[in-house]
Parts: structure tokens; C-alpha cells; sequence
């Protein structure tokens, strides 16, 4: 009886050892990307109890960029666009709550929550009613938001919004795949997998990009670094975007806009097929709509200067 006692708590001692030195390695992961992050000069907005980063550039009329929900995104996701579209136009650019260098929470993000975002940001900080782009995730969040506050939006411009799928939120399987992402320790080792240099090239190359070679040292730099900021707390946004937490249908709300809509894709997109921009197109047959060949998820980056054109005699 007592052999086995003390065997049961040598288990235990070394159970409780290699759970606490998996924990160090783990804040080691993210402490030393952290170290190496030289922030960008901007503002923050202080809402809900959050610091929200953002930047505020040119003059004119305003207009809102708002970045997709991929792991390490920012409002880096931008800066091929910004220099053009604030000649004429005063540009906000946050990091969404939960990405960048904006404040991480440990909770599950919806979409109904970046909408009301989205409402704050504009009646705070712009103070105006604005033209919103918005990419992938993100145009699904402005349609929404649009659909709660029509009064804040002059026009919208989607770069392949999701919210057209036959399911477009949550399934059982995905709630489980939350909860799974949420645990310490399991959830955060399955995190800094998907966030590391290897699985981010090969993101960035199989699913965002077209041409491989955009994919440069210093672009992998800038979502790896970004996805590791709030450390451990980054994998609660990443966690609620993988299981379609922040994801909505966007039919109804489509049939029923009265604003000037534009919608751009990418020919080549594999994750949010460019059919559904016909189908788009069915259900509002007065916007504007455009296919980029030879680009995916990020027509807005990887052909910027024809998109800058475009963008630009939309808004005025």
C-alpha cells in the first residue's frame, strides 16, 4: 500500500513538472517575438475596458480599412493602399480587438461584438458617418454593422466577404474545436503551431497569396510577430475566427441595402471561391462587381495598384 502511495505521488510530481516546464516553453515562444516587436506609431481607443490601436492618415472624407481575421493579421494588411486613398481621404486604420497591437481577452468574440466595434469606432473616434473596406471576415463585420446603424455607412466595399456559405456560422464540431483552443496549455501548444514561421509561410503561400514570391521574409515576419503580441491571450480571436464564432449570414441584409456597394474577388481565392460573388451579385444586382485574376484572399495587396484606381473612383 505504500509502495503504491509513493509511486502515485512520484506520478503526480512529475505530472506537475512537466506541466509547469510545458508552460515556460510556451511563455519562452511568445516572450521572445514580443521582445522583437517595434510597435508602429499610432492612437489608442480605450472601449469596453480594451486599448484598441489605431492610425489616422491624410485628410478628406473619412474612410474605414478593416483587416481580415487570419491569424497575425493587422492593419498591416493595408500599407500597400493607404499612401493612395489618403491623397484624398482622411484613412482609419484599427487593429481589430483581439489582432495587432490591440488588447487580447480571454473570451469568445462574435460577430455581434465587432459589429457593435465597429458602431463605437465610428461614432467615437470618426465622428461621422464613413465609407468602410473591408476584407474577407471583416466585410461580413461591416455588413452587419451596417445592418444594426444603417446611418453610419456612406458607402461599402467587400473584398470576398464571408457570410454566403450554406452555414455560415458555428457547427457543433467547430463549438468543440473552441473549447478546445480556449484550454491553457492544449489549446495554447495547438495555437503557437498554426502561428509559427513554417505554418504561416505556408498560409500566406497556399491560401493568400497567388504569386508565391510576395511572400517575403519580412511579410511572415509581420504576422508571426503580430500573432504572438498578448501572449498566451492571443489564441482566444484565433480560436473564435477558426470555429466561425465572429461568422454571419449576410443574404438578408444584401437583398435589403441601400447604400452603394462594392464587392472585389480574387480569381483564384480557394477558401471563399470567387461563385459566390455571382451569387452575391444575384442578390443585389445594383453594385459594382470585380474579378481579380491571378490573385486569392488579398486582390487589395497583391495587384494594389488597379485596386487603388478602382477603390478610389468608387469612394468619390
Amino acid at each position: 500500500m505504500k509502495k503504491s502511495k509513493k509511486v502515485f505521488l512520484q506520478t503526480g510530481a512529475f505530472t506537475f513538472l512537466s506541466l509547469v516546464l510545458s508552460a515556460a516553453i510556451q511563455r519562452l515562444l511568445f516572450l521572445l517575438p514580443n521582445k522583437k516587436y517595434k510597435a508602429d506609431d499610432g492612437l489608442f481607443y480605450s472601449w469596453k475596458d480594451q486599448d484598441i490601436f489605431y492610425k489616422v492618415i491624410g485628410t478628406g472624407s473619412p474612410v474605414l480599412l478593416l483587416h481580415n481575421t487570419c491569424i497575425g493579421a493587422s492593419h498591416k494588411e493595408w500599407e500597400k493602399n493607404i499612401d493612395a486613398l489618403s491623397r484624398s481621404h482622411r484613412i482609419y486604420i484599427p487593429d481589430l480587438p483581439g489582432y495587432g497591437s490591440s488588447s487580447k481577452v480571454a473570451k469568445t468574440y462574435t460577430a455581434y461584438e465587432y459589429a457593435v466595434f465597429i458602431h463605437d469606432f465610428i461614432t467615437d473616434i470618426i465622428g461621422q458617418p464613413t465609407s468602410i473596406i473591408a476584407s474577407s471576415v471583416s466585410g461580413c463585420l461591416a455588413l452587419k454593422a451596417y445592418e444594426l446603424h444603417p446611418q453610419d455607412v456612406k458607402k461599402l466595399a467587400l473584398i470576398s466577404p464571408t457570410g454566403m456559405e450554406e452555414v455560415p456560422f458555428a457547427t457543433s464540431e467547430e463549438s468543440r474545436t473552441l473549447a478546445l483552443l480556449q484550454k491553457p496549455l492544449l489549446g495554447t501548444g495547438m495555437y503557437l503551431k498554426e502561428c509559427s514561421k513554417k505554418a504561416i509561410t505556408d498560409r500566406l503561400q497556399k491560401e493568400m497569396f497567388f504569386s508565391k514570391e510576395l511572400v517575403t521574409k519580412e511579410l511572415v515576419q509581420s504576422y508571426y510577430l503580430s500573432a504572438h503580441l498578448g501572449y498566451e491571450k492571443a489564441r482566444f480571436a484565433y480560436a473564435s475566427a477558426a470555429s466561425r464564432f465572429i461568422h454571419a449570414s449576410i443574404q438578408k441584409t444584401l437583398e435589403t441595402i441601400s447604400i452603394p456597394l462594392m464587392v472585389v474577388w480574387g480569381e483564384e481565392n480557394i477558401c471563399n471561391p470567387p461563385h459566390y460573388l455571382e451569387k452575391i451579385q444575384q442578390l443585389h444586382p445594383e453594385g459594382e462587381y470585380i474579378l481579380f485574376e491571378k490573385t486569392r484572399m488579398l486582390p487589395h495587396y497583391e495587384n494594389y495598384s488597379e485596386f487603388n484606381k478602382i477603390i478610389e473612383q468608387f469612394i468619390n
